[in-house]
């Protein structure tokens, strides 16, 4: 007989064989006893572990997550997951974004733009499997376009730089001169009117020179967390 008192819910004593389907997960030990046709009697003690069910919860399942082209590594969870024994093997349930690859539950490799539907499907040691689906649509890198000006020297005018920008959210955050191309003193850069201008002050007397300047996305791209997305692109001003 069985000391039941310990035997984890769901499982019974068959013979020798203890079987069922356990409904807690947890470490339960129990006694055997054995009686053979004399009366005679023995024991063993013996522990059983219940492993929590298998179980996956997805990030981009129920509806698709957004992204900026180039997002790498804060962008690539899928969900989590809980119970099961390891190891655990993932597999890719169809075709993963271009150029990507899969660790665990997360995409590693920076997002190509488009529009991305695949799954993975997660074995335990024992056997056990769950899965889950995955959407991304991924929306094209911000950009910034060169841009160039030029001015007379001497004519107390400024020179002004208007950059395009294309792609990202729409949204930039801000904008800035490369501290190590700071132009003339009292060049400015500022977002205005859905491009960049760039504003170098008037010049007495003829020069030229290059700026870099970045622009930075509403988006997050990584690969630390709260970095965002941002490009660069080259201002040229000359007085002449």
């Amino acid at each position: 007989m069985v000391d039941r008192e310990w035997l984890p819910g769901g499982l019974a004593l068959s013979g020798n064989t203890v079987g069922g389907t356990p409904t807690t997960a947890g470490t339960f030990p129990f006694s055997v006893v054995v009686t053979d046709a004399r009366g005679k009697t023995t024991s063993k003690a013996i522990s059983v572990d219940i492993a929590s069910l298998l179980s996956l919860n997805g990030r981009c399942d129920v509806a698709p997550c957004s992204v900026e082209a180039g997002c790498t590594t804060v962008c690539g969870s899928l969900g989590s997951q809980s119970g099961g024994v390891g190891p655990f093997t993932y597999t890719p349930l169809g075709s993963l974004p271009t150029g990507m690859g899969l660790s665990g539950l997360a995409l590693t490799g920076a997002f190509p733009a488009g529009s991305w539907k695949f799954g993975v499907g997660v074995t335990d040691a024992l056997g056990a499997k769950a899965s889950l689906a995955a959407a991304f649509d991924v929306f094209p890198h911000i950009s910034l376009a060169n841009g160039s000006c030029s001015q007379k020297a001497g004519s107390r005018l400024t020179c002004v730089i208007r950059m395009d920008y294309t792609g990202g959210t729409g949204k930039p955050s801000g904008v800035a001169i490369n501290p190590k191309t700071p132009g003339r003193k009292g060049t400015t850069a500022v977002l205005s009117g859905g491009v960049v201008v760039v504003t170098v002050p008037a010049q007495a007397l003829p020069t030229s020179g290059k700026l870099q300047i970045i622009i930075t996305d509403s988006a997050v791209c990584g690969p630390s967390a709260g970095q965002r997305c941002t490009d660069t692109a080259t201002a040229t001003y000359v007085f002449q």
